[in-house]
């Protein structure tokens, strides 16, 4: 485990090697994404893992867990090629005003539309600015 006293950012500029500015950045939307208020500081548990594949970042809230890592192949980073982050709504509702929330604020919607999947689950793809593959998941 390991803690910076200056903040998450200088933790993530720390542990990941990036610029302060790209830290900053992801604590913001680590702070946005995981928060009702986005101004509000980040409340819960922050960890990274020290084993020689360094660099693997966690933070867990109400039973959600949020993972940021270096590759572990070394080549170098991109935006989840394969992977998707999802986020658990408290209901469908949320769900899709999340989706409209990211595609009014430059993101693009993929996959079907938002709604009921067969499994019962509500579903809002979309695609950040960055290009990460996001979902707002409603069970």
């Amino acid at each position: 485990m390991g803690r910076d006293k200056r903040g998450v950012a200088k933790f993530l500029q720390r542990e990941l090697g990036v610029a302060y500015q790209t830290a900053w950045t992801m604590a913001h939307k680590l702070r946005h994404g995981l928060s009702e208020d986005p101004a509000r500081p980040l409340r819960g548990f922050l960890e990274a893992d020290e084993t020689p594949a360094r660099g693997r970042l966690a933070y867990s809230h109400n039973g959600g867990r949020f993972m940021v890592t270096k590759p572990i192949d070394g080549k170098p980073a991109t935006p989840l090629n394969g992977g998707t982050i999802g986020f658990l709504m408290s209901d469908a509702k949320r769900a899709e005003a999340w989706h409209n929330a990211g595609v009014a604020n430059g993101g693009t919607s993929i996959e079907d539309p938002p709604g009921v999947r067969p499994n019962g689950a509500y579903l809002a793809y979309l695609r950040d600015p960055d290009g990460h593959k996001l979902v707002g998941v409603a069970r």
